[in-house]
């Protein structure tokens, strides 16, 4: 606050005052000095909303006294040295431990030791009496402000979640500021940023970044690699936010499609052939020889394929006749889809043995 009394010794019943006139004087001058102002000292300081922030103030306290002294009414009466004795009491007035009404007595008491002071004035020794004294402590703002302002951050969790993930791959996420939410804004200016997954993560497609509270915020990512995913659309959220970020994409292909080439007359044995994948237009969209599996069967795997309906056909021709063979499969989107083409052995002579 901006004044306080802090001591207040003056008891207005004390000495007896004859003059009305000048008793109400008195008591004006003692409910001045007695004022207190409970106004705030210090102004406020404005801090944008979520802000770390710290604020200095400078104050000025000053002190102030007012001693309120008494003197028999004929002495002043009777005396023309009134002015001398007040001036002589401000003169020579010392600091001291006591309040200030009493150091004022002895200043009083010490000038008039001397019997000229006496004579002039016309007081003697103990004719200035301490009647009270009123101290207050007044305090004002000299100057304030902001000596640090910075963001305060949160810590948040971005999950890229496919609607089906790959078993391994990698991928990335672009994040970028929508502006503040509050009025006003935070202190520190929005910047965007790119974020990187991976299935080796842990956990798995998770990845964290402390973002500044207050901002509305928008993010879009993908799988990279494998191939055939597509970015769902933007997430927007703003800070704070509870719980993860989600991320949407969505596999548009079949990761792999596994064909199993068998022998129509050995159906558990191992057939290695040439395999064509041909689309809805018959058009060769993959092509290769089966290979022996960790199982021992034979297989030819086709990547990345959109959904549709797909002839498989296999072939090889020997020098006794040709193996062929045709399936027909209809391929849907996902991770892995498997296939069994047979194929059947057309000899071009006798038969083999």
């Amino acid at each position: 606050m901006k004044r306080e009394v802090i001591a207040n010794t003056i008891n207005i019943a004390r000495f007896k005052v004859g003059d009305p006139q000048a008793l109400a004087s008195l008591q004006n001058a003692i409910n001045q000095a007695s004022i207190r102002d409970p106004t705030r000292a210090l102004g406020n300081v404005e801090v944008t909303p979520y802000t770390d922030a710290t604020a200095l103030w400078k104050i000025e306290f000053r002190g102030q006294a007012t001693a309120v002294l008494a003197v028999p009414f004929e002495r002043k009466r009777k005396a023309n040295g009134f002015n001398a004795l007040v001036s002589a009491i401000a003169t020579t007035l010392r600091p001291g431990r006591d309040f200030l009404s009493i150091l004022a007595v002895s200043a009083a008491d010490a000038w008039l030791a001397d019997v000229n002071n006496q004579q002039s004035s016309g007081f003697k020794q103990g004719d200035v009496m301490a009647w009270g004294d009123i101290y207050s402590l007044l305090a004002a703002e000299s100057t304030k402000g902001m000596v640090r302002a910075g963001p305060i951050l949160q810590t948040v969790t971005f999950t890229l979640q496919p609607d089906i993930p790959p078993p391994s791959g990698s991928g990335s996420a672009s994040l970028t500021g929508q502006g503040a939410w509050t009025t006003p804004a935070p202190p520190v200016p929005q910047s965007g940023a790119n974020l990187l997954f991976s299935s080796g993560s842990n956990p798995a497609w998770t990845t964290t970044m402390q973002l500044p509270k207050g901002f509305k915020w928008s993010i879009s990512g993908n799988i990279a690699s494998p191939p055939g995913y597509q970015a769902g659309p933007a997430t927007q959220f703003q800070t704070p936010v509870s719980g993860p970020v989600s991320i949407p994409c969505t596999l548009t292909v079949l990761l792999q499609l596994r064909v199993y080439t068998v022998s129509a007359a050995n159906p558990s044995g191992p057939m290695s052939i040439r395999v064509q994948a041909l689309n809805a237009s018959n058009a060769i969209v993959a092509e290769g020889d089966s290979v022996v599996q960790p199982d021992g069967r034979c297989a030819f795997s086709v990547p990345f394929l959109t959904p549709g309906v797909y002839t498989l056909k296999a072939s090889r021709v020997t020098s006794g006749g040709s193996w062929s063979g045709t399936a027909t499969v209809q391929v849907q989107r996902g991770v892995l889809q498997e296939t069994t083409l047979t194929v059947t052995y057309s000899p071009s002579g006798p038969p083999p043995p």
